[in-house]
């Protein structure tokens, strides 16, 4: 079947109830295109050609068709417009984003499967090398408060007392036996970790309004020097970094690892690899990673530096992530189905194009790359703002991360590409899209 030259774009914000539609066309005239508005799907009839196209809506998003707004054509691109929810509409995947967009049922989920396995395996997700110096049984996997919670604990009592302050200056420390799952990584006692398979890499991260700084090490992968995550100190550590003793916990980010039981070495049931993390990757971490920070720090603006050499790389400023990116897989002139970066191609040729419509909760960005003409002068005003937070990533991640928007940006209609100055993207807060 050929690719129809059509395809549906829309922004869905259900906290204020609002629909950004892009109807994109390619080089159609406007005369020779007629649109009708549905409760559950976006009609596109071309006379002249004999042709009709329909975009159905993914459960739960009603449009309300007499709310249209701003109807008006834009060469290139095709029909915009802005129309209002149905009043009744609730999506099952608005869930979860309060807790920084993975849901609790999936932390429930892993933490389930951690407690039942008679012995957990895990593994580099580059290379499969083993991380632990033998499968371990947990005896406590318990899930971890949101990265707030120090500063939210000043107010478990209305009054101040001795408990509530020293419990926001205490650490949540694992155990030789405990697993604590967080959203975004592990944390797990150093004693498991296998000595001669991670090697670790001195960070120094400075505090810009405390003028101080902090001593943590990257976890590396000794085959493949995969960044696997972060060791923490009891306290600011010697010089060298690789006195396990100083190592209070590990984190291990999800998207780096492969966790599976030892009972399902090389697959589970009919060769199905049985890794409870294989949902996760370097986009949705860094996703919900810009989302966790925006809540714990109240600030919407990073700077991203490298940690290889501390110099900016990129500036990101977050406009939001509540919302919804409607997608259609037939968009051959937007190429809203361009695989991202990371994504297989989906091979089935039996599916009707023209009702193909994907859904994702995405981080809306604003951004500028050093290259970028304003980069520099831009840079030195957010370092002078308190309210701008300093990100730093290995430099690969830094290239992955910049890849990413701007692949982004070019599966965006042509008009709504760049704003105040900055180039407009977005990076997926879930992997798993949900199709009509």
């Amino acid at each position: 079947m050929a690719v129809p030259e059509v395809g549906l774009y829309a922004e869905v914000r259900k906290q204020i109830g609002v629909v950004q539609v892009v109807v994109l066309v390619g080089d159609r005239t406007p005369t020779k295109v007629h649109s009708e508005i549905h409760r559950n799907s976006i009609e596109v009839d071309f006379p002249d050609k004999d042709s009709k196209y329909t975009f159905t809506l993914p459960d739960g998003v009603g449009l309300n068709p007499k709310s249209c707004q701003g109807l008006h054509w834009v060469s290139g691109d095709g029909i915009h417009m802005r129309l209002q929810l149905a009043g009744d509409c609730k999506h099952d995947a608005d869930e979860g984003i309060d807790d920084g967009g993975s849901g609790c049922s999936s932390v429930d989920v892993e933490i389930k499967a951690l407690r039942q396995s008679d012995g957990a395996m895990f593994r580099c997700v580059s290379c499969s090398g083993s991380l632990l110096a033998s499968p371990r049984s947990f005896s406590r996997v318990l899930p971890l408060p949101s990265e707030n919670w120090r500063e939210m604990s000043s107010d478990w009592c209305c009054h101040g007392n001795e408990y509530t302050r020293s419990l926001g200056q205490s650490s949540l420390a694992p155990n030789e036996a405990d697993c604590f799952v967080s959203e975004l990584y592990l944390s797990v006692h150093p004693v498991i970790m296998d000595a001669n398979s991670v090697i670790m890499k001195a960070v120094t991260a400075k505090d810009k309004d405390a003028g101080t700084s902090t001593k943590r090490s990257q976890v590396q992968c000794c085959r493949c020097r995969q960044v696997l995550g972060e060791a923490l100190y009891k306290a600011n550590p010697s010089d060298d970094a690789k006195q396990w003793s100083a190592i209070e916990n590990v984190h291990l980010y999800k998207h780096c690892i492969q966790v599976s039981d030892v009972r399902q070495e090389g697959g589970g049931l009919d060769g199905i690899s049985c890794n409870i993390f294989s949902n996760y990757s370097l986009e949705m971490f860094l996703a919900n990673h810009f989302a966790s920070l925006s809540k714990s720090q109240m600030s919407f603006k990073f700077i991203v530096q490298s940690t290889d050499d501390n110099k900016a790389v990129l500036l990101l400023w977050l406009l939001s992530y509540d919302t919804m990116l409607l997608c259609s897989r037939s968009s051959a002139v937007s190429s809203c189905w361009k695989p991202f970066h990371g994504d297989e191609e989906d091979e089935r040729d039996d599916r009707d194009d023209n009702d193909g419509v994907q859904y994702f909760r995405i981080a809306k960005i604003l951004y500028h790359h050093r290259k970028d003409e304003s980069f520099t002068s831009l840079l030195q005003e957010w370092n002078r703002d308190f309210g701008v937070e300093t990100v730093r990533l290995p430099t690969h991640s830094c290239m992955e991360l910049l890849l990413l928007l701007t692949t982004s940006t070019q599966n965006t209609p042509v008009s709504l590409r760049t704003m105040e100055g900055f180039k407009v993207g977005y990076l997926r807060m879930t992997t798993d899209a949900n199709q009509t």
